[in-house]
């Protein structure tokens, strides 16, 4: 029997995140270039959204989270 592809991939996967890991571990660089231990900048944003007790945007690099809080009881629930 051959190879699967699933198989290929699979091991393909843990051999490049080996490789990133000791590469991190032994050179001290990501691969984007921040150092192990540098973290980026968390830019927040508060009031994002009108009709919510509190909302606001996180973002740090690429990635953002939206967060909501609405509050009251149930028969404030939106039917």
């Amino acid at each position: 029997g051959g190879l699967e592809l699933a198989d290929v991939q699979m091991a393909f996967k843990a051999l490049a995140t080996k490789t990133l890991r000791r590469m991190v571990a032994e050179g001290g660089v990501r691969p984007d270039g921040r150092s192990s231990t540098g973290v980026r900048a968390l830019d927040i944003s508060t009031r994002v959204l009108p009709r919510t007790h509190g909302s606001a945007i996180f973002t740090r690099g690429e990635t953002q989270s939206l967060a909501t809080v609405t509050l009251g009881d149930a028969s404030a629930e939106q039917k």
